[in-house]
């Protein structure tokens, strides 16, 4: 025996609409949210030239201030100038 099927047993217009919108909105969230991530990302990645000038620069002054010695060495001038 073959059993027919009725009229009602797709879906409606309404109900696909709702479901491609439903799914659209969730892509959007979905797209917006990783976008987002991935440009703080890069933001926090790339170089600040400025920052690896100064963190060079206070390197080489801890570097300078440690290579000497100042016990016996008398000092000979003003705060303004050196004699």
């Amino acid at each position: 025996m073959i059993k027919k099927t009725s009229k009602n047993s797709g879906f409606t217009l309404v109900e696909v609409l709702m479901s491609i919108s439903l799914v659209a909105v969730l892509g959007l969230v979905v797209y917006s949210t990783l976008n987002s991530g991935v440009r703080k990302w890069q933001r926090a990645n790339t170089t600040n030239l400025g920052e690896d000038i100064n963190i060079f620069f206070e390197k080489i002054a801890v570097d300078l201030r440690n290579s000497f010695s100042y016990k016996n060495i008398d000092f000979i001038g003003t705060e303004e100038s050196l004699q």
